[in-house]
């Protein structure tokens, strides 16, 4: 029993010897083959990336050992859109390595590594992702390497706010709704009693119809450079917000104005329409001059109209079309000498300014301004509108009429000869009978 005590106090006494020499034969072989320490600082511009807004990273390497490096490259570990860029973000892209060569003992790399980090906006997933940078080095004794994780959000419609409502957000909306707001202004009826919800989903389709070219001419080679101001597909600012707002609401106001004028034009169409009613009071240079208005074709023939079951003949000289019916008119009478001296003048030198082809519905009208003043009732109905019966035999008495309505489906102009030729208007020089 003593002597197997004894044995296991040698054997404890062993093992601690070898143990106390062991650190000192690695801390010897350290010694004589000593490992390379390479230090890694990674700085991100700023924390996320964004629709073509690019983020730099600046990158410092230095070696604190007395052992060189030699083959050293930096190994860029990120998702696919993530597009690398080396010393600047208008530089070429490039693959996910830097080759940095030798690095000196104790001796940092001269110039920072600056990278680029762009988006490409058609394949990018916004969200959270960890950007790996490493260098990978040789040194006489093998192969080893550093390693930095940095974190990188990607955000695709930006997060820049004013009043808790995202830039990027409402560069999607403004632009429409200025344009819904200017048009509400003109009464457009595309933009009137729009509920909430619709009139977000307008602002938001018309904002893409706006701005969508402008953001497609700006990826032109050749585009403009204020054309960028109006890209979609740049981050949204305060700056760019207001632009946006102006465009939309500007757009708003040439369609608003482009709108109220041709409404205006058919008010003043339908106002002018009105105006040539014939009233049972019209005197008859009013009666004439309405004619000649509602029927601008007038080619100054005498015209017969004729029932389609010819049961009676209507004999006028003028007709013209109102709300669908036919209106026939009589034959007037103008007697010169019965005017005031002023208006006789005045009525000659339009007759001289005519010439030999005659009054014609320009001068017409003129005389018919002139006559405003007439007291004279030198402008009388010749020939009134009257019924004839089929049979040749007068008609039954009626009375004499100025103008006659007929219905436009039951009369049809028969074909007018030389024969028939005749004046709306005729200009007598003194009363005839």
């Amino acid at each position: 029993m003593l002597f197997m005590r004894r044995i296991s106090s040698l054997i404890c006494i062993f093992v601690f010897l070898i143990l106390g020499l062991f650190p000192a034969t690695v801390a010897r072989a350290q010694v004589e083959n000593p490992k390379p320490q390479l230090a890694l600082v990674v700085s991100f511009q700023q924390g996320s990336v964004k629709s073509n807004a690019p983020v730099v990273v600046t990158i410092w390497i230095s070696n604190q050992s007395d052992v060189p490096i030699t083959h050293a490259r930096l190994v860029v570990t990120k998702p696919e859109f993530l597009l690398l860029h080396v010393s600047s973000c208008d530089s070429p892209t490039q693959i996910t390595q830097v080759e940095l060569g030798e690095i000196p003992p104790r001796s940092t790399v001269p110039q920072p590594v600056s990278i680029c980090f762009t988006l490409n906006r058609k394949a990018a997933i916004a969200g959270n992702y960890n950007i790996l940078m490493s260098v990978v080095y040789r040194w006489k004794d093998g192969i080893d390497l550093v390693s930095v994780e940095k974190a990188l959000w990607v955000d695709l419609i930006g997060v820049d706010a004013i009043l808790g409502v995202p830039l990027a957000f409402a560069g999607f909306i403004l632009p429409g709704l200025m344009m819904l707001v200017a048009l509400r202004w003109f009464k457009v009826p595309v933009a009137k009693n729009l509920e909430p919800v619709d009139r977000l989903i307008y602002a938001i389709l018309l904002s893409l119809v706006l701005l969508g070219p402008f953001s497609w001419l700006a990826t032109r080679p050749s585009a403009p450079s204020w054309a960028t101001w109006l890209d979609f597909q740049q981050q949204v600012s305060i700056e760019r917000l207001v632009v946006y707002t102006l465009v939309g609401l500007l757009i708003g106001l040439i369609i608003g104005l482009a709108y109220w004028a041709v409404e205006r034009r058919k008010a003043r169409a339908a106002e002018f329409k009105a105006s040539l009613q014939l009233k049972t009071g019209d005197q008859p240079p009013q009666l004439l001059k309405k004619a000649l208005l509602l029927n601008p074709k007038y080619d100054g023939k005498r015209i017969f109209l004729q029932t389609k079951d010819s049961q009676h003949i209507i004999y006028g000289y003028h007709y013209a079309e109102y709300d669908k019916s036919l209106y026939v008119f009589a034959h007037f009478q103008l007697i010169i000498s019965l005017l005031p001296q002023e208006l006789q003048t005045k009525v000659h030198r339009m007759i001289d300014s005519a010439g030999s082809s005659g009054l014609d519905r320009k001068h017409l009208l003129a005389i018919l301004d002139m006559l405003a003043d007439d007291t004279a009732n030198a402008f009388i109905i010749a020939d009134p509108v009257v019924k004839l019966a089929t049979d040749g035999k007068p008609a039954p008495p009626a009375p004499d009429l100025a103008y006659m309505i007929v219905d436009k489906d039951l009369y049809l102009p028969p074909q007018v000869d030389s024969r028939q030729s005749g004046c709306l208007l005729e200009v007598l020089e003194e009363m005839p009978y």
